[in-house]
C-alpha cells in the first residue's frame, strides 16, 4: 500500500493520487506529471522535468567559449606573471633532470615537426609549379630588369643584388609560368604579395600600374 505517499513531499514532486505502480504529482512549478512509484521514493524523479531545465541553463551560463577561457587565462597570466615565474623556477630547481629531459623531447619534436612541414612545402610548391605549365623566353629576366630600371615594380627600390622572381598573378590562384606574368619584386615586397590576389594587394598598398611611368617602356 503506498496510499500514505499523498501530500508528502519528494524534490520538488508532491503526490496527489494514486494510479497502480503510479502516483500523479504536482511540481513546485504549478505544473502536474505523472511518475512511477519506484522512481519516486528511491529520489530518481524529483520534478516534472522543471529542475533538469534549470540545470541545464545554469550549466550554459557557466560554460565558456574557447576565446573566452583564453582571454581568462591571458588574463591571469597577465595579473600574476611573476609568481607563476617564481613557481616555474621552483619546479625546475626541484626537478632540475627532468626539466631538462622535457626540454630535450620538446626540442626534438620541433626540429622533427620543422623538417617535416619544410619537405612537404617543398613537395606541395613543386607540384603547384608543375601543375602551372607555361614556359619562359630566354633573357626575360635581363629584360625585366631594363624595362623595370633595376628597381622593384611596388616599393621602387633597387634591391641589388638580390631579386625575387615573382608571379604576378600566383601560381596558387592559377598563374602561368609566362613572360607576362613575370615580375622582379624586392625580397620584402615579394614576402608581403605572397598568393594574394595582385588587384586586391596592389589595391591595398595603393598602386596603380597604369600611373607609373618609371613602368613604361
Amino acid at each position: 500500500m503506498t496510499h500514505f505517499l499523498i501530500g508528502q513531499k519528494f524534490g520538488r514532486l508532491t503526490p496527489i493520487a494514486r494510479a497502480g505502480h503510479f502516483h500523479r504529482c504536482k511540481c513546485d512549478c504549478g505544473a502536474e506529471t505523472t511518475v512511477r512509484t519506484q522512481a519516486l521514493v528511491i529520489g530518481k524523479t524529483k520534478s516534472c522535468g522543471c529542475l533538469q531545465q534549470e540545470t541545464r541553463e545554469a550549466m550554459k551560463k557557466l560554460k565558456m567559449t574557447k576565446e573566452e577561457r583564453n582571454a581568462k587565462s591571458r588574463a591571469y597570466y597577465a595579473e600574476n606573471r611573476e609568481a607563476i615565474a617564481r613557481s616555474s623556477a621552483a619546479w625546475r630547481e626541484k626537478n632540475i633532470e627532468h626539466a631538462r629531459e622535457v626540454q630535450r623531447l620538446y626540442r626534438e619534436r620541433k626540429k622533427s615537426e620543422t623538417a617535416a612541414n619544410k619537405k612537404e612545402r617543398k613537395k606541395e610548391q613543386k607540384i603547384i609549379r608543375r601543375a602551372a605549365g607555361g614556359r619562359i623566353s630566354m633573357g626575360l629576366i635581363s629584360r625585366l630588369y631594363s624595362r623595370q630600371k633595376g628597381l622593384c615594380v611596388y616599393c621602387g627600390t633597387s634591391p641589388d643584388p638580390v631579386f625575387h622572381v615573382d608571379h604576378r598573378m600566383p601560381v596558387a590562384l592559377g598563374g602561368l609560368s609566362v613572360d607576362d606574368n613575370l615580375q622582379l619584386l624586392c625580397p620584402k615586397c615579394n614576402v608581403a604579395k605572397g598568393a594574394t590576389h595582385p588587384d586586391d594587394y596592389e589595391a591595398g598598398i595603393g598602386f596603380n600600374r597604369k600611373v607609373d611611368a618609371w613602368l613604361a617602356e
